[in-house]
C-alpha cells in the first residue's frame, strides 16, 4: 500500500532483480573460470553473510515503511470510500470469475519466469557446445537478455505513470518474450539459426520479460479499479504474497528443467512447450481485458 500511488517507483524497484541477475551471471562465471566450484561456493557464502550485517538498518526501514503505509492507506481509503472517479459504486469483493482472473498475471509470471530461467541457465552451455565459443564469451552473450530486461524495466517505470492499461502491456510483452526466446534458443539449433538471431532475440526477451514481471503486482490494482472493487484492505499484501510465491516456485522449476534442454533431442519439445505457454498466457490476458 506504501507504493500503491507510486507506480513508477514500484516498477523501478522491481527492475532491480534484473540488475542482480547481470551481476550474478558475470561474477559467477568469472569465479568458476578462475577457481572452479570451490571458489564460487566460497564467494556465495560470503555474499550470504553480508545481509546479516544490514539487519539493524532493515528494522529501522520497516518501522518507517509502516508509518508511510498507514498514511498511504488513509489516502486510498479517502479516495475510494464509496465511488470511483467514474461515479461507479465500489464493491467490497470481486465476483467469482473476477477472482479467477485475478490470478492470471501470477500464472503468466510463473510460466514466463520459468521459461526465462530455463533459457538463462541452458543457453551458455548450448552456445559453448554448439557454436564453439568459450564459456566466458557464452556468459557475456547470455547477459544481453538481462541487460535489455533491466533497460526495459526502467522505461516501463515511466510508462506506468501514464494512462496505459497494464493488461494490454502484459499481452504485448508476453508475445515479445516468446518470440525473443524462440530466436535466442533457435540461434543454437541447426534449423532456426540465422545471423544476429541471438542478439535480436535478446532485445525481444528484454522487452517482454520486463513487461510481465515488473507490472504483474501493479496490474491487480488496475483490475480492481476496472471492476469497481475497493482497493483498500489486504489487496497489496495479497497481491505481493501470491506473486512472490509463484515467482519463487518458477525459479526452482526453471533451474531443474534447464538441464533437460541442452541436448539436440530436446529442441523440438522445448519450442512446442514455449508456443503452448505463449498461447495459454495470451488467452489469460485477453480474459483480463474482457472480464468486467
Amino acid at each position: 500500500m506504501f507504493l500503491v500511488d507510486k507506480k513508477k517507483l514500484m516498477v523501478i524497484i522491481s527492475g532491480s532483480m534484473h540488475l542482480a541477475n547481470i551481476i550474478s551471471i558475470n561474477v559467477g562465471a568469472q569465479l568458476y573460470i578462475s577457481g572452479g566450484w570451490l571458489l564460487t561456493g566460497f564467494a556465495i557464502a560470503v555474499f550470504d553473510i553480508i545481509p546479516i550485517f544490514f539487519l539493524p538498518f532493515i528494522g529501522r526501514m520497516q518501522r518507517k515503511i509502516k508509518i508511510g503505509a498507514s498514511s498511504s492507506s488513509n489516502r486510498v481509503l479517502t479516495k475510494n470510500m464509496e465511488v470511483n472517479a467514474n461515479g461507479m459504486i465500489l464493491k467490497e469483493k470481486p465476483s467469482k470469475i473476477q477472482n479467477i482472473v485475478f490470478f492470471v498475471p501470477d500464472i503468466a509470471a510463473f510460466l514466463n519466469n520459468s521459461a526465462y530461467v530455463i533459457l538463462l541457465f541452458a543457453i551458455p552451455t548450448r552456445i559453448k557446445e554448439f557454436t564453439g565459443k568459450s564459456l566466458g564469451t557464452a556468459v557475456l552473450f547470455n547477459s544481453l537478455m538481462v541487460v535489455f530486461s533491466f533497460v526495459s524495466s526502467m522505461i516501463l517505470g515511466f510508462v506506468a505513470g501514464r494512462r496505459v492499461r497494464p493488461n494490454f502491456v502484459m499481452l504485448i510483452g508476453n508475445t515479445f518474450l516468446y518470440i525473443g526466446m524462440l530466436l535466442a534458443f533457435g540461434s543454437t539449433t541447426e534449423f532456426l539459426a540465422f545471423p544476429a538471431s541471438f542478439e535480436i532475440g535478446s532485445v525481444f526477451i528484454g522487452i517482454g520479460n520486463a513487461a510481465v514481471l515488473n507490472i504483474a503486482v501493479m496490474s491487480k490494482f488496475s483490475l480492481y479499479e476496472k471492476w469497481g472493487v475497493k482497493t483498500d484492505g489486504n489487496l497489496a499484501e495479497r497481491s505481493t504474497a501470491v506473486f512472490n510465491f509463484f515467482l519463487s516456485i518458477s525459479q526452482a522449476v526453471g533451474i531443474v528443467l534447464s538441464g533437460l534442454v541442452v541436448t539436440r533431442a530436446s529442441e523440438v519439445p522445448t519450442i512446442v512447450g514455449a508456443v503452448a505457454a505463449c498461447l495459454f498466457n495470451t488467452v489469460g490476458f485477453i480474459l483480463c481485458i474482457l472480464v468486467k
